[in-house]
């Protein structure tokens, strides 16, 4: 068992953490759909382009990702991604129309590029051979949580402050 100071275990929580928002990131978008329409005076459909937004960001970012991460090493990219998540969450709570929560949201599908992949390279970089299926493992299933209780957590946050409070509670 990994020892709670060990740069495994700071790694494997922060990787979950990270494979966690990174997924919901994206998932976060259905529920508050009609919200968001509303809220910037568009249709339903327009509003769900920022899922695509996000995930097309996310899409041509990715292969970039792997050179810079070998050139100016793990840590850097992983911390330069999870402050641009926080970075693209916390922007939009603030998003003053659309053009502003898209922009955001691409923001954030960079960010995700970088957090995702750059994630699962550390794993070789850090652990053992025989310990990195299971570091992998985690990373995954954190995706995986993100997928099943994420969506309804975003849902309860929506009822309870409407559709800003997730943003804000993703980017904090």
């Amino acid at each position: 068992m990994e020892s709670p100071r060990s740069p495994q275990h700071s790694f494997s929580c922060f990787s979950r953490l990270g494979a966690f928002l990174t997924m919901s990131s994206v998932l976060m978008l259905g529920p508050l759909l009609v919200e968001l329409a509303g809220e910037f005076h568009t249709s339903v459909a327009v509003a769900g382009q920022l899922a695509g937004a996000t995930s097309i960001a996310w899409g041509i970012t990715g292969p970039l990702i792997g050179p810079i991460s070998d050139s100016y090493g793990r840590p850097l990219v992983l911390f330069t991604g999870v402050m641009l998540l926080g970075v693209g969450f916390l922007g939009s709570v603030v998003a003053w129309n659309y053009g502003s929560l898209l922009g955001f949201r691409l923001l954030t599908g960079v960010a995700t590029a970088m957090v995702s992949p750059t994630s699962i390279a550390a794993v070789a970089d850090i652990f053992p051979p025989e310990g990195r299926g299971k570091a992998i493992g985690w990373i995954m299933t954190a995706s995986g949580i993100s997928a099943a209780i994420g969506v309804a957590m975003v849902t309860l946050l929506l009822d309870v402050g409407g559709w800003r409070l997730h943003f804000w509670s993703s980017g904090a």
